[in-house]
């Protein structure tokens, strides 16, 4: 539960700063983006954690 309420804290700071420099037009394409490379970076901390 701490866990997740610290994640909270951090992504979503970092998400609205993340989209708040990026044009209207931009704005999916820099989600798919950031999505992708939230989603490696998870899977790549729960690999190293795992072994």
């Amino acid at each position: 539960m701490i866990q997740g309420f610290g994640l909270g804290l951090v992504f979503v700071p970092l998400s609205a700063l993340t989209f708040s420099t990026l044009m209207a037009e931009l704005r999916a394409d820099g989600t798919a983006t950031y999505s992708l490379m939230r989603n490696i970076g998870a899977v790549s901390a729960f690999r190293s954690c795992r072994r």
